[in-house]
């Protein structure tokens, strides 16, 4: 049998080293307890490799561990950890799952019909589509994580499907409601924001965005498959005015460029989001979330007539259908549009 093996990388986070490769198409991700080192953790990495070897060849047999639903919630937090997840939102998941199944429940006993309660009980506790369909995708990848650590043979989540969002609100600023708000940001804050307005990046690659992947040279940022939801690479035309930003956070002493100068790190994600509430309130515009940024780069370009297989890839989105949602109709595209009929007459 030949071995098709995709080495992807050894990362350090908090303190701890994680491997992530690939074996004959299996993904599997892995805290490398116990290294100090890239080095031991690379050797830990090859014990790993060579006992699934061993499996899929069958020279030892796959075994089910009989680990509980709360060892499980801690191997998602190592992955949330690794891959820079937003991690006030992955507590606030953990917790939530964790008040509805019992920690010590063995996971190999938690079936379909399981998730499908969990299901209903998150639809009658009032949870709208689009959160309902959040946890699920949450619980779906803890146990994906626990297929690809040999710890289970099989998902309980891939019978569950996705509620249909209906109404999605897409919020978004206007130019007058962005000008309102910068005007009173602090300078640190100021360029994240307009970072966030000249990519349409998501707030964890912007927090933990490295000098590694800006091409001044070329005028190029590049994101890595790794750092990126759709495991898609980004890639971006740098703005002028993005670019006398980096130019001038570059020499800050950091691999990274948006940093606290006091902890020379990049910013906690609650501080960020206390920012940004703090001067929507002060400024007196809708408080569309970080988030919202997003929405409103692929509005702006929706509305400004830009091909939207362009802001697909600008956006990095997985469908097509997900960048439709930016073509919707605002008041004044539809008193243009009604205006437009009255000529005719």
């Amino acid at each position: 049998m030949r071995c098709y093996i995709d080495n992807m990388t050894i990362s350090k986070r908090n303190g701890k080293y994680y491997c992530r490769f690939q074996i004959n198409g299996e993904r599997h991700h892995y805290l490398c307890d116990g290294a100090t080192t890239a080095k031991e953790a690379e050797k830990i990495e090859n014990a790993f490799k060579y006992k699934l070897l061993q499996q899929q060849n069958g020279v030892i047999p796959r075994e089910e561990k009989n680990i509980t639903f709360d060892a499980l919630c801690n191997i998602y937090w190592n992955y949330a950890e690794a891959n820079n997840k937003d991690l006030k939102h992955v507590k606030s998941k953990i917790k939530y799952f964790k008040e509805y199944f019992p920690k010590t429940s063995p996971i190999n006993k938690i079936l379909p019909n399981d998730i499908l309660k969990y299901k209903n009980f998150l639809i009658t506790s009032g949870k709208q589509p689009a959160t309902v369909n959040k946890y699920i995708s949450a619980l779906k990848k803890m146990f994906n994580l626990a297929v690809e650590n040999d710890l289970l043979n099989k998902n309980p989540c891939n019978s569950c499907k996705k509620l249909t969002e209906d109404n999605i609100q897409i919020k978004y600023w206007t130019i007058e409601e962005e000008k309102k708000f910068l005007q009173i940001c602090p300078e640190w804050f100021k360029d994240i924001i307009i970072c966030a307005l000249h990519t349409g990046l998501r707030k964890s690659n912007i927090r933990f965005l490295q000098k590694s992947w800006i091409n001044l040279d070329e005028n190029l940022l590049i994101i890595p498959k790794s750092q990126n939801k759709g495991k898609k690479l980004i890639k971006i035309p740098i703005s002028s005015v993005l670019r006398q930003i980096f130019l001038k956070l570059w020499d800050n002493g950091s691999d990274y460029i948006f940093i606290n100068k006091i902890r020379k790190a990049p910013y906690s994600d609650d501080r960020l989001a206390s920012m940004f509430n703090q001067i929507c309130n002060d400024a007196g515009v809708p408080n569309i979330g970080f988030h919202g940024l997003r929405h409103t780069v692929g509005t702006r370009l929706a509305a400004s007539g830009v091909d939207l297989m362009v802001v697909k890839e600008l956006l990095a989105h997985s469908s097509l259908a997900t960048t439709q949602r930016y073509t919707h109709a605002t008041e004044d595209r539809k008193i243009k549009a009604i205006s437009i009929l009255n000529s005719y007459n």
